[in-house]
């Protein structure tokens, strides 16, 4: 009596049942016992709120194949504490993209990241503000961002909290063609839907 080889066998098996086989998730194969079907990876994504923020933003990036973290500072604590735990999470979870609302950008051009996206962002908290909103906590910490290589910013087309004029000046010094929401205002209802 002759005895098979394991490819032999798994040959013998392939060739009664294939289609058994697939319908099971997975097929016998000459190199390993069973090859799976591919698991796709999650995405996974940084949140971190603005003033006040309730993560309501957050809630309209995820779904099956997205998880994202949040985020909600209490910016009259300052940012430096913030931005660490920002940092930590980003290890911890291995994400590489951070979204942020308005005063977010403080945190968020500071990371890095491999992808950012500003909503509304505070740039200047010095002199973007239409009205005084800002702790003296968080204006101590706080700075004039100059750069964001690897940044899409979406602003409304009339923003009644900031100036988007410095809005714009910082994406034309960046390369950055921003994403315009028209008829919204700061807190981007129409471009999130209904928040």
């Amino acid at each position: 009596m002759r005895l098979l080889s394991f490819n032999q066998v798994t040959d013998f098996i392939n060739h009664l049942s294939p289609s058994v086989s697939w319908r099971k998730g997975f097929r016998w194969d000459h190199r390993q016992r069973a090859v799976t079907k591919e698991k796709t990876e999650m995405k996974k994504i940084l949140f971190i709120g603005g003033y006040n923020s309730k993560g309501r933003k957050a809630d309209t990036l995820e779904n099956k194949a997205t998880k994202v973290f949040r985020l909600l500072p209490d910016y009259d604590n300052g940012l430096h504490q913030w931005l660490e735990q920002a940092k930590r999470i980003m290890r911890e979870q291995k994400i590489n993209e951070v979204h942020a609302s308005s005063t977010g950008a403080q945190v968020a051009c500071k990371l890095d990241a491999d992808k950012v996206v500003l909503y509304s962002p505070v740039i200047d908290p010095f002199n973007q503000p239409k009205v005084n909103l800002f702790s003296g906590r968080f204006i101590e910490e706080a700075s004039v961002l100059r750069n964001c290589s690897n940044c899409t910013v979406i602003i409304p087309e009339e923003d009644e909290v900031l100036e988007n004029a410095i809005t714009l000046e910082f994406c034309l010094n960046n390369n950055i063609t921003p994403i315009i929401s028209k008829g919204d205002d700061h807190r981007l209802g129409k471009y999130f839907g209904s928040l």
